[in-house]
């Protein structure tokens, strides 16, 4: 419930601005946030989302990475990020890095 009180913030001038997550403010903006708020841009340097694993379970690690590389490869990674996470409002950056 946090991000609707911090957006009714800024739309009540209580608070100048916010930082959200990407996938957040697009939910937001396409949900009647965009009356009165617009995206000012992205944090450079700024993550998207992180994927956590137990440094003993290597084996998981690895498949993960297979996984990534593959979408990377054939090209699926980027139909799902423009599917459920690009924007015109926003730049779309590398969210993998070796």
């Amino acid at each position: 419930d946090y991000h609707d009180q911090l957006i009714k913030a800024v739309e009540d001038n209580e608070a100048d601005a916010l930082i959200l997550d990407k996938p957040v403010a697009r939910f937001y903006l396409a949900h009647g946030a965009s009356d009165k708020l617009k995206p000012a841009g992205i944090i450079s340097g700024s993550g998207g989302f992180v994927m956590m694993l137990s440094k003993k379970d290597e084996g998981l690690q690895k498949q993960v990475n297979d996984a990534l590389d593959k979408l990377m490869k054939n090209g699926e990674y980027d139909k799902i990020y423009d599917k459920w996470f690009a924007d015109e409002n926003f730049s779309k950056e590398p969210d993998v890095k070796s």
